[in-house]
C-alpha cells in the first residue's frame, strides 16, 4: 500500500502511487499532478509545526494532500472546481484513513485565505491559457479567469499575517506579493518557500 509506504519513508515512484487512481486519472498525472518526491518536500517546508492549515490551490486529483497528510501533522484542504476530482479525493482520504486531509469542491475566489496557515501552489490555473494539456472541458477556462484568479490570490496573500508560508512549483506565473521573503529554493529553483516578514526581521 503506497500509504503505509510513504509513512515508513520508503522511495515510491510516480508510476507506482498513480495505481491508486482510476486509469484516466492517472493519464493525466505527468502534466497535472505533484511529483511524489516534490509533495514530500513542500509537504515538511509547509508544516513546520503541528496542525498548521494548509491549502492546496486546484488540487486536483489530491495528490499532494494525500502526501502530505501522511508524512506530517499537518491538515491539508484540497480545493477544486471539478466534483468528480474532490469527490475522488475525498474518497482516498477516506480509503487511506487519513482524516487530516479534505477536499472541497469550490472556485478559488470563493475561499476565504484568512482560515489557513500556508498554501501551495503548482503552475497555478495555467489550464486557462493553454489550448493543449487541459484536464478535460468540464469547465470554464479562459484568459480572463486566469486573470482573475491570479489577481484574488494576490489580495488575499497580501492581508495574511506575518508568518504565512508559501510554497510554489513551477509558478513563475505567480507574482508572490511584497512582503513574503523567499527563504529555500529547491528542484533546481522551480520549488520555492516563503515566508511573510515583518519589516522588524531579520534574513
Amino acid at each position: 500500500m503506497v500509504i503505509s509506504a510513504l509513512k515508513l519513508n520508503v522511495a515510491i515512484k510516480d508510476d507506482e502511487f498513480d495505481e491508486i487512481y482510476p486509469r484516466s486519472v492517472r493519464q493525466k498525472s505527468k502534466i497535472h499532478w505533484t511529483p511524489v518526491d516534490v509533495a514530500k518536500m513542500a509537504a515538511h517546508l509547509l508544516v513546520d509545526r503541528p496542525g498548521v492549515k494548509v491549502l492546496d490551490t486546484g488540487s486536483g486529483a489530491g495528490k499532494f494532500c494525500l502526501v502530505g497528510a501522511a508524512l506530517t501533522k499537518g491538515v491539508f484542504t484540497g480545493v477544486e472546481q471539478r466534483k468528480y476530482l474532490a469527490n475522488l479525493s475525498n474518497g482516498l482520504f477516506r480509503k487511506y484513513g487519513l482524516s487530516n486531509a479534505s477536499a472541497i469542491h469550490a472556485n478559488i475566489t470563493s475561499v476565504d485565505f484568512k482560515l489557513y496557515d500556508a498554501f501551495y501552489f503548482y503552475n497555478p490555473f495555467m489550464e486557462n491559457i493553454r489550448r493543449s494539456g487541459r484536464i478535460d472541458d468540464t469547465v470554464s477556462l479562459t484568459i480572463d479567469n486566469y486573470k482573475a484568479y491570479i489577481r484574488y490570490v494576490r489580495e488575499q496573500l497580501k492581508e495574511l499575517p506575518y508568518g504565512t508560508r508559501v510554497v510554489t512549483y513551477c509558478s513563475n506565473g505567480l507574482k508572490i506579493p511584497l512582503g513574503y521573503c523567499k527563504i529555500a529554493s529547491h528542484e533546481n529553483g522551480l520549488l520555492d518557500l516563503w515566508v511573510k516578514r515583518s519589516s522588524s526581521d531579520s534574513f
